[in-house]
């Protein structure tokens, strides 16, 4: 996907999320801290009544996590990070659900698949940010579309088939309609044996806590969790 802004503005939450100061480790201290300053006072001042958040995805960044602290920030949520076990997943059964790999002529089809998921309305600002989202997807990667009856039910894709240091496989997005588990679960299963077949066996790959029964279903299959954080950023 082409490169995201430094912020992202939720309309229905009045919240605008914003990016920690990524940069090379010989990058001066004060060019990260003016960097942020401008955007916080840059974003206070042009949405007045939206509140600004940081997230941090997982609780070993000190280093962000320090320079957050340095602003005044505090923890608002936290949430995990599963690591889910490909290999026993791999051979759960998955009868009654066929899938496909996704193109440019399933555009229309998973972006109501997409509106249909009530956690794509906190994270796009409006409908034209999901078709843009959806277009991009399908056009760079592997996206795994889950039928039922014929009915697209869940979709989803990973960053990239190749294991990071730490042996695990990354998720780009996950969508189910209407939050429903079973399609859910549906959608798991199939990308764990697509993995096993492209010969990740004994990899993981991650997935956001959601519902309670997503949380039993990982508690069974998945081999630890991170915690992350998101952090509200007060006004200056």
């Amino acid at each position: 996907m082409p490169p995201n802004p430094p912020y992202r503005k939720v309309v229905e939450s009045k919240q605008v999320y914003i990016g920690y100061p990524w940069s090379t480790i010989d990058c001066p201290e004060e060019v990260k801290d003016e960097m942020f300053k401008n955007m916080v006072n840059y974003l206070y001042t042009r949405d007045p009544e939206y509140k600004i958040a940081c997230g941090v995805i997982q609780d070993s960044w000190t280093d962000i996590r320090d320079f957050l602290k340095k602003y005044n920030c505090t923890v608002e949520t936290e949430f995990k990070t599963y690591f889910l076990d490909i290999t026993n997943l791999s051979k759960l059964d998955n009868s009654g659900y066929t899938f496909k790999i996704g193109t440019s002529d399933d555009e229309e089809a998973l972006f109501e698949l997409c509106k249909s998921e009530p956690g794509f309305n906190n994270t796009f600002p409006n409908e034209e940010a999901v078709k843009i989202f959806v277009k991009n997807i399908l056009k760079e990667l592997e996206t795994i579309l889950i039928y039922k009856n014929d009915e697209l039910v869940s979709s989803g894709a990973v960053l990239s088939y190749e294991p990071d240091r730490n042996n695990i496989i990354n998720t780009r997005f996950t969508a189910t309609k209407d939050y429903k588990f079973e399609y859910w679960k549906a959608y798991v299963i199939e990308i764990a044996k697509i993995l096993i077949k492209k010969g990740l066996d004994g990899m993981k790959f991650t997935l956001f806590d959601r519902q309670p029964e997503h949380l039993e279903f990982y508690d069974k299959y998945s081999s630890g969790s991170r915690t992350g954080f998101i952090y509200a950023v007060p006004k200056p």
